[in-house]
């Protein structure tokens, strides 16, 4: 079978699988909001998804992970592309409890991905030391100066000792806007675990996601998806979540790069949004 028939063999399926009409246009949506991994894998002929082992009923993989993998049934390529892991949990006890294991099994902690920098060791500010990132690789960290701690480089072993990292606290998410742990895994994927907001399942969790192609999440048995997830997968179409105000512009391009096309609307959501955003800084206004 061609590349093309299988892709539209493969859409045939998966318009069944989750009941979508024939006739796809920006109503359409999808009448099932989960369907089991085993049945999409079936369906669309893929290999289990990455770090499907560390899945569980309370550790959740969702958006651009598992869009890449889904596109692998369309052999959408750009899609394909790399990409980090982002993981999602419903409580801080399964936070830390999920950066425990994922330590156990040999992932390296890179820092806490935060709006204000914080010492991973003893929580207090701290500031970067010296800039490394724009000569590194994208999983390179900056190391950071902290006052009690000294300098703190997640290369360097003897001078960061991993299994001191703090375990996050309300507190510390609070005061520092801490966003993700981020981690490396043992074959060099990029992996965060997200520390806020927390949800209670899979599809609160993709429902805030910014745009419907990557309303997908797995468990550790469904595939999740967004109303709207399939069939703008299926035609390649980029939907603005109008749930969500603080999208950026760079992702906005970036899914475009991937060959989504926008709606009307979204395009023109970005293109007022970025009139307002420059007149607020010819006008030296703060910003909403």
């Amino acid at each position: 079978m061609s590349v093309i028939n299988a892709s539209r063999h493969h859409e045939q399926v998966i318009r069944e699988l989750v009941g979508l009409p024939q006739e796809l246009d920006c109503k359409a949506h999808a009448s099932k909001s989960r369907v089991p991994i085993a049945e999409a894998r079936r369906a669309l002929e893929l290999p289990e998804p990455a770090y499907r082992e560390l899945l569980a009923p309370d550790r959740w993989l969702a958006g651009g992970a598992v869009l890449r993998w889904l596109a692998g049934g369309f052999d959408y390529r750009a899609i394909r592309s790399g990409g980090d892991y982002d993981f999602f949990v419903p409580s801080l006890e399964a936070l830390n409890r999920t950066l425990d294991e994922l330590l156990a099994r040999d992932f390296s902690f890179r820092c806490f991905r935060s709006l204000k920098i914080m010492c991973p060791l003893c929580g207090r500010p701290a500031e970067v030391s010296r800039r490394v990132r724009a000569r590194a690789s994208r999983s390179a960290v900056d190391p950071i100066r902290c006052p009690e701690c000294g300098e703190l480089d997640a290369d360097d072993a003897d001078r960061f000792p991993v299994e001191r990292v703090l375990r996050l606290t309300p507190e510390l998410i609070g005061e520092h806007h801490v966003l993700a742990i981020e981690l490396l895994s043992p074959a060099g994927d990029l992996v965060h675990l997200s520390a806020r907001p927390f949800y209670e399942t899979p599809g609160k969790v993709i429902a805030g996601f910014d745009f419907s192609v990557v309303q997908f999440g797995l468990d550790h048995e469904f595939l999740y998806s967004g109303p709207y997830a399939w069939p703008d997968l299926l035609r390649r179409r980029l939907r603005r979540n109008p749930g969500r105000r603080n999208t950026t512009y760079s992702r906005f391009r970036k899914y475009r790069a991937m060959g989504f096309r926008p709606y009307p609307d979204t395009t023109a959501w970005f293109l007022w949004n970025a009139v307002k955003w420059r007149t607020r800084r010819l006008l030296r206004l703060p910003d909403a």
